[in-house]
């Protein structure tokens, strides 16, 4: 009795240790261009980013400065909005990467740009 309770442990503990492995990290910043020469004009604070994942919707806020950074699970995300503070629509630069996949373990680096007219 003691063996198998002992291997069950074990077990649980191994399958606890894969689901941990099952996240990876999403870093990035968001900032203003301008819309007709593509020129940087600040940092997108207090943005709030939505992704589509898994028929889900995965909201990223951005600090003070336009970062962001966590925890998601793996797969495929995809943008969906971004809007200010005040709750407007915020537009996305033409050239702006739309999807991107989130791995086990994994940094990824998502920039966002937002146009300003």
């Amino acid at each position: 009795m003691y063996k198998i309770f002992s291997i069950l442990l074990i077990l649980i503990g191994f399958s606890s240790t894969l689901a941990l492995d099952q996240n990876g990290t999403l870093v990035g910043t968001a900032i203003l261009i301008e819309a007709k020469s593509g020129a940087i004009i600040k940092e997108a604070a207090e943005v709030e980013i939505k992704l589509n994942f898994n028929k889900e919707v995965k909201v990223i806020k951005t600090d003070a400065k336009g970062d962001f950074i966590l925890a998601l699970p793996v797969g495929k995300y995809c943008l969906s909005s971004a809007t200010d503070k005040n709750g407007k629509a915020l537009k996305l630069s033409p050239n702006q990467l739309r999807c991107f996949k989130i791995k086990s373990n994994r940094d990824t680096r998502f920039d966002l740009m937002l146009l300003q007219e």
